[in-house]
């Protein structure tokens, strides 16, 4: 039968320029240079752009970076390959078949109303990846389902825009509460301020929190 292998497919976030030499760099910086990362080993696949993108976004909310590669893996297969992934494709599965693909009744409702808000035109996703971030981050958080942390997800993972730093990551939290020796959470205020040295480069330093974390090494 047919197999869609995202592993082989998927272009890495983390080799695309400028991201890859932002990662470059501060893989040595004192902050990090103790933990001797191997920039080529920080792997994180680049989401599809438009529509596609915002439904991986949607599956990957509040769940491990392994399970929803399992998940979009999933909805791949079942459409034969991510190209047939479209919103006429989502409205057309019923309930029961996106449960399978391991989707909460919450998340249903969400991808259900992005693909009917593209398929009516209330959305035009193609039109907005040519805008500045903060742009981008302010159309996309207004649809249902949304926020700040997705719009975010959407310009670096989607769009491999430079310099995101995610508000309200549980990993990106939790890695700078350890590094920082903070001992309580961090507000996004207060994480601007710590890394506002990082400014420029804050996806690569997002990517490289984001491996700390997984490896669990602090």
């Amino acid at each position: 039968g047919f197999f869609y292998n995202s592993i082989l497919h998927a272009m890495q976030i983390s080799l695309i320029s400028p991201i890859k030499n932002d990662i470059d760099n501060l893989t040595k910086h004192p902050l990090f240079e103790r933990f001797e990362i191997q920039p080529e080993k920080i792997l994180f696949s680049k989401f599809p752009n438009g529509f596609k993108g915002l439904l991986r976004i949607i599956i990957g909310q509040q769940i491990s970076f392994k399970t929803a590669d399992i998940l979009w893996l999933r909805a791949c297969n079942l459409a034969y390959g991510e190209e047939n992934i479209t919103p006429e494709w989502v409205l057309n599965q019923n309930s029961l078949i996106l449960k399978s693909i391991g989707l909460s009744n919450q998340k249903q409702a969400y991808v259900r109303k992005l693909a009917e808000s593209i398929t009516l035109g209330e959305f035009d996703s193609s039109h907005i990846d040519n805008l500045k971030d903060e742009y981008i981050i302010e159309k996309i958080s207004k649809l249902y389902g949304f926020g700040i942390w997705s719009a975010q997800m959407y310009c670096m993972l989607c769009l491999a825009r430079p310099n995101i730093l995610p508000q309200n990551d549980l990993a990106v939290n939790k890695t700078l509460q350890s590094l920082y020796g903070t001992g309580h959470t961090l507000d996004y205020k207060q994480i601007l301020q710590k890394t506002k040295k990082f400014e420029g480069a804050y996806s690569a330093f997002t990517l490289i929190l984001w491996y700390l974390y997984i490896k669990k090494v602090i």
